[in-house]
């Protein structure tokens, strides 16, 4: 059975949230790195937290918990990156970040390199 998204809306009562992030909104605080993939600054975090991931998982040879903590780093919010970093990301450092996702690479570099 194939329903239409008007119809399941309908059914649903509202509109769903979509589960991407949409091309050309600007990324948040709330946006996920699966979510910035695709600029340099999303690709060079995930390498960063998917070696991170792979130091703390250690020698482990299940499949399942390899896929799940990836998942986990695609899906978490930047703003749960803070919690992870044990003090070393700030609220200003997670705000560069985002601004270098953005384009602003100027602005998200002075946040970076200020305390």
């Amino acid at each position: 059975m194939r329903i239409s998204d008007s119809q399941f809306e309908k059914l649903l009562g509202y509109k769903p949230p979509l589960g991407y992030h949409p091309k050309g909104e600007p990324f948040t605080l709330n946006s996920t790195l699966g979510d910035m993939k695709d600029t340099w600054v999303g690709r060079l975090l995930l390498s960063v937290a998917k070696k991170g991931s792979r130091k703390l998982l250690g020698e482990m040879d299940d499949p399942a918990m390899i896929r799940m903590a990836e998942t986990a780093i695609l899906e978490a919010p930047l703003r749960a990156m803070k919690m992870a970093s044990d003090g070393k990301l700030t609220d200003g450092k997670l705000e560069g970040i985002v601004d270098l996702a953005n384009g602003s690479f100027f602005k998200g570099i002075g946040k970076l390199l200020s305390k």
